[in-house]
């Protein structure tokens, strides 16, 4: 099990378990979010080999948009040598309701990037933090932008590859944006 830094999402594991509810020992994760006084499902990942018991470990970063799990059977040739695996995941449906005029307005470019990415926040011109993650969910750099509606982060010194951006408003509202490094 693990839950993000707030107390508002968990995710928990069950190796045995997979799509239907069903024992067939690919294993399966459950991401739950505490919304207006109830714990409600959000978000399901499957293992996708037989007898993988996915969800065995899980990790998770602390705003949830990324979770991590081992599963200690994974075999990808299924050639009887489990070797174990670990499986990492954007949880995309971490925002409520509430977030979602919040996320459509924010836009980032261009995207793929090499060098500076523009963000614009449409009309939730705020003071708001940018976080990137690496999908091993650590953070690799953070920004802070007071009052504007345009900034731009410049991620040069990123490795290629593929990097969660998370957007957080001063009054709680995120966002978050798969990023692509070129």
């Amino acid at each position: 099990m693990s839950i993000t830094d707030d107390g508002n999402t968990i995710a928990f594991g069950a190796p045995l378990i997979g799509p239907n509810n069903s024992i067939d020992e690919e294993g399966s994760i459950k991401v739950y979010s505490f919304q207006n006084g109830d714990w409600i499902l959000n978000n399901q990942f499957f293992g996708e080999i037989i007898f993988e018991a996915l969800g065995t470990d899980i990790a998770m970063s602390s705003d949830g948009a990324v979770i991590i799990a081992g599963g200690p059977f994974y075999d990808p040739n299924d050639n009887n040598d489990a070797v174990g695996g670990v499986r990492t995941y954007i949880n995309t449906n971490i925002l409520s309701l509430e977030d979602n005029t919040f996320t459509t307005e924010i836009t980032a470019f261009p995207n793929p990037v090499q060098d500076i990415l523009t963000i614009n926040l449409g009309e939730n011109k705020a003071t708001v933090s940018m976080t990137i993650y690496d999908l091993l969910g650590r953070v690799v750099q953070t920004k802070s932008i007071e009052n504007q509606d345009t900034f731009t982060v410049n991620i040069n010194t990123l490795p290629r590859g593929i990097y969660i951006g998370q957007i957080a408003s001063e009054i709680g509202n995120t966002a978050t944006i798969r990023l692509v490094k070129q």
